[in-house]
């Protein structure tokens, strides 16, 4: 999926778990972040509040093989802009990615 999506939006940053992609959103401010719920060290849904804590107005993209509401109704009480279920549609989330890039548009 990595390669995928640098050949397809240019500049991609990775982390390896919740609390190196906050250190890679403070040190790079992507203009979307897409993170997996369930991740080492710290969640996806922790990561993405912390997130929102620094920029309420970051888009996040939340990939899961999880379909159940719990997920969900924290997603959406985080703040996420899109919810992307496993295995991954590579046109869902190019076109969640659009369109969240959009949204940060639309705020700056």
């Amino acid at each position: 999926m990595t390669r995928f999506l640098k050949r397809r939006l240019g500049v991609f940053y990775t982390a390896d778990n919740g609390n190196d992609g906050i250190a890679a959103f403070k040190k790079y401010r992507p203009d979307v972040v897409i993170t997996d719920i369930r991740m080492p060290v710290m969640g996806g849904l922790e990561m993405a509040k912390a997130i929102k804590a620094i920029d309420k107005n970051a888009p996040i993209i939340v990939t899961t093989a999880h379909n159940e509401t719990d997920f969900l109704l924290r997603a959406i009480e985080t703040g996420i802009d899109k919810y992307v279920l496993k295995p991954i549609d590579p046109d869902v989330l190019i076109e969640a990615i659009y369109k969240s890039a959009a949204v940060l548009l639309q705020h700056i």
